[in-house]
């Protein structure tokens, strides 16, 4: 995972721009440096386990000439979703040089791995159940509802954090993965 985080940041970094005047015209300078923040997470809200990295960019980026100046986002926005088929991509490499078999799931790069079933993905996907029912109660799937109204969905379904006793937490995943 870590190793699939950095590949995709790198990927990103490539994508930094910044504005720089010369003789009164604006122009575009790829800086390919990003100042990024990396907060590592293993459990979902509903305290299901998840790995998954909060990977926050600063509005900062290094001109050649040494400046620190206001990053130029756009090529950034425009590149999500190829910033997280970068990091897909390599996490499903490593898995399989690792030994371990894929299943890809779509034309996205989604992959599972072959040997948890549907029913144990399911069983630990507690958070995600929540925001399917909260979509289908408007009438809505994952792949009808748009961008704005699951990130809404998400965050009108979302529990406070709550901190637990990592051992009992891991008993209990224990027990329901023999479950």
């Amino acid at each position: 995972h870590d190793l699939a985080v950095a590949k995709a940041l790198e990927y990103a970094e490539t994508l930094a721009v910044s504005r720089r005047k010369t003789k009164g015209k604006s122009a575009r300078e790829v800086t390919g440096n990003l100042v990024i923040a990396k907060f590592r997470h293993d459990l979902s809200r509903l305290k299901d386990p998840q790995l998954h990295t909060h990977a926050i960019a600063l509005n900062a980026t290094q001109r050649s000439d040494g400046q620190w100046r206001a990053l130029s986002n756009e090529a950034l926005l425009k590149q999500t979703k190829l910033i997280g088929a970068v990091y897909r991509t390599e996490l499903a490499t490593e898995l399989q040089r690792l030994g371990y078999g894929v299943r890809v799931l779509d034309n996205e790069g989604a992959f599972e791995l072959d040997h948890i079933s549907r029913e144990q993905l399911e069983a630990f996907s507690q958070r995600s159940q929540v925001i399917e029912e909260a979509l289908a109660n408007q009438g809505k799937t994952r792949a009808t509802a748009s961008s704005l109204e699951k990130r809404v969905i998400a965050l009108a379904t979302r529990k406070r954090k709550e901190d637990l006793d990592r051992d009992v937490l891991q008993q209990y995943w224990q027990e329901k993965s023999r479950d």
